[in-house]
């Protein structure tokens, strides 16, 4: 991977090979499946984000039941959903779900934004948990994650399936019926002229973020 960068997100390679809707939502499902097992899983989850994430790297921390970013050294890391200005919409779970960790207001207005958050800035609005040094970053992932352990397994994941009981189900909502951002991030991933602009700005970001 590229030094710095937790996730920057989908394997844009793959994504440029689609060329019908069946194959744009065959993987989006199978990338909501893989994501909703990690955000429901019976294990405690703890991310330790090692450098920016954006994107769908953002999506994936979120899936963790804690975020522990490290601070970057020189130039703060960063992270948040980009996908407005990279020319995709967001699959309405994943917006639900960010809106559960920043409120409605910041939510709405930091995903039509694009906003990527400093270390620092992510911490205050909640979208990660702890700030830790790139040198200390594993240890206190584990040390949390020994604090999860010591908690009854049965009684840990019922109030956690509790909180995200909801989100499951809109998701499995969305896959049966159908939304309409659903639709358009299908029909994005197809768009030829979609794919020329998001491989021009993806190639962007990641030049900004080394």
């Amino acid at each position: 991977g590229t030094p710095n960068i937790f996730s920057a997100g989908l394997n844009l390679k793959e994504i440029f090979k689609f060329e019908t809707m069946d194959e744009a939502e065959y993987f989006l499902d199978e990338f909501t499946k893989f994501w909703f097992r990690l955000y429901t899983t019976r294990l405690a989850t703890v991310a330790a984000v090692n450098g920016h994430a954006t994107a769908g790297g953002c999506a994936l921390a979120l899936a963790f039941d804690y975020r522990i970013m490290s601070e970057g050294t020189g130039k703060p890391y960063v992270i948040g959903l980009n996908e407005s200005k990279l020319g995709f919409v967001y699959p309405t779970w994943l917006l639900q779900v960010y809106k559960d960790l920043l409120g409605n207001r910041q939510a709405d207005l930091h995903g039509q934004l694009s906003t990527l958050f400093p270390t620092d800035a992510a911490f205050k609005a909640g979208l990660i948990d702890e700030i830790a040094t790139d040198e200390n970053i594993l240890s206190a992932a584990h040390k949390r994650m020994n604090e999860f352990l010591s908690i009854t397994d049965h009684s840990r994941h019922a109030c956690k399936f509790t909180f995200r009981e909801d989100a499951v189900n809109r998701a499995n909502k969305s896959r049966k019926t159908g939304d309409e951002n659903r639709k358009l991030f299908c029909q994005l991933m197809i768009d030829p002229a979609n794919k020329a602009m998001l491989k021009q700005d993806n190639e962007l970001c990641i030049e900004i973020l080394k």
